[in-house]
């Protein structure tokens, strides 16, 4: 039988991890505009960041749903 409650806190620590990795990449993006330096590809990471994080809360989603089915 499949522990959906542990999935779920490994769910949950994936997407503190990603917030985390999200709120130093945007500090990063700050530090380099305030530079002068261009972000684009800053920028483009953060983005996959976030894409990242929104597949894991909907991972996340469907583990919820298992638990309440």
């Amino acid at each position: 039988m499949v522990d959906e409650r542990a999935h779920l806190a490994k769910a949950d620590g994936h997407i503190a991890l990603a917030n985390q990795y999200i709120l130093k990449q945007e500090q990063l993006i700050e530090r380099l505009a305030a530079k002068g330096y261009p972000v684009e590809e800053a920028e483009n990471f953060l983005s996959v960041l976030v894409g990242s994080r929104n597949v894991l809360q909907h991972h996340r989603l469907l583990i919820l749903d298992r638990l309440q089915g």
